[in-house]
């Protein structure tokens, strides 16, 4: 039977559901349930208002023989607003979702960063070579990485000369799980090893194994230009894309550390005397880019490094998700989705883009010596 709007709530079910209890429950991110028998036709109208976003940026001049080449360090200073688009809590639609994580910490990061890049220029000698240094934060990160498309698309310096990119996005919750992940390592000739011992030389250790599927922010817009890009990420809280996402529950000490750590990188990159020539993964081309927001499903577990080609260690759980109502734990190594066999982080990433709201899938984890399977019913984004 086909019903209107205005009589929806007058019709039967087997369970006393309204359209104003299913809309709740669809903004909460639950699936909405079957209801046998019925039919329904939707018809809406969108309007869409343009929002100005900008770009912001600094060119700090090389010196010598490198001064026409350029390494950048990015941030991006957008942010969820009021939660419309992309929230974690849509429930609490309408509260001010503050970013302090993400990604207030990543733009303050890249200010304390340029204050001490600028600060080791002013120290370099005449005969020192040194590249030319763009600070740059990007607008529009959260709407398919928007403004550094933008950039790429018109870029104030020819992309030729970008020699590395250092992004940092999400620095600020190091003493929550003692975890840097520094990524895109692969892609340029050279940066593990300049990474290497420019971080360790400070007694800085870190994982590469990368906790969320690429592309997940503005360095892949560049590693899809075959630019080579690293970043600096201290994962995800169950803060993220919150009204939770305050500053009282950052740790400052540890997002100044990293932006230490990055201007540190900085110089020593811009000084390098090799190009890093991009030596992949070219990633997608750029017209496929988008953001983790265009993943359909949303399991609510962090990858870590630790499986050793044995399956993927999740090094996080968070409240209120699939995982967490399967029983999925911290530590756990999982090893099987769905009947595909997972043998590290790659694995499960490629097999996500498959999955709809309401998938029921089982998976299969190794804990403390014995097989464990859970069956996960999984929610939308």
């Amino acid at each position: 039977e086909l019903i209107g709007a205005a009589k929806f709530d007058e019709a039967k079910f087997d369970e006393a559901i309204s359209l104003e209890s299913l809309t709740a429950r669809a903004n909460q991110g639950a699936v909405v349930e079957d209801l046998p028998g019925v039919s329904v036709t939707l018809a809406a109208e969108v309007d869409r208002d343009a929002v100005v976003a900008e770009n912001v940026g600094a060119v700090l001049p090389g010196r010598g023989t490198l001064a026409s080449e350029y390494v950048v360090i990015t941030a991006h200073h957008d942010g969820l607003g009021d939660g419309a688009v992309n929230s974690r809590r849509p429930d609490r639609y309408g509260e001010v979702h503050p970013g302090a994580d993400a990604n207030a910490s990543g733009v303050a990061g890249l200010l304390v960063a340029a204050r001490l890049v600028t600060a080791a220029y002013d120290r370099l000698g005449p005969g020192d070579d040194a590249r030319s240094v763009i600070f740059l934060s990007f607008g529009a990160s959260q709407r398919d990485f928007a403004g550094s498309t933008r950039y790429v698309e018109r870029p104030p310096r020819p992309l030729r000369d970008h020699s590395l990119v250092i992004n940092l996005d999400m620095i600020g919750t190091l003493g929550d799980n003692g975890r840097l992940e520094v990524g895109g390592l692969d892609s340029g000739v050279g940066l593990e090893t300049l990474l290497r011992e420019t971080l360790e030389a400070r007694g800085q250790t870190f994982d590469t194994t990368p906790s969320l599927p690429a592309p997940w922010s503005d360095h892949d817009v560049f590693i899809a230009e075959q630019i080579p890009a690293v970043y600096f990420h201290t994962g995800l809280t169950d803060n993220y894309r919150s009204p939770d996402d305050t500053v009282d529950t950052l740790d400052l000490a540890g997002g100044a550390r990293i932006a230490r750590h990055a201007a540190t990188l900085t110089v020593a990159a811009a000084m390098h005397s090799e190009p890093f020539d991009f030596s992949g993964p070219a990633g997608p081309a750029r017209d496929d880019l988008a953001s983790p927001g265009t993943l359909r499903v949303r399991v609510g577990i962090a990858p870590s490094a630790g499986g050793l080609g044995k399956g993927m260690r999740i090094s996080q759980v968070f409240e209120d998700t699939s995982a967490a109502e399967a029983g999925l734990k911290r530590g756990d190594l999982l090893i099987e989705w769905d009947g595909k066999t997972i043998t590290g982080v790659d694995d499960w990433q490629a097999i996500l883009p498959e999955h709809t709201p309401g998938d029921e899938v089982t998976a299969t984890v190794e804990r403390g010596g014995k097989r464990v399977r859970v069956r996960l019913k999984l929610r939308g984004q």
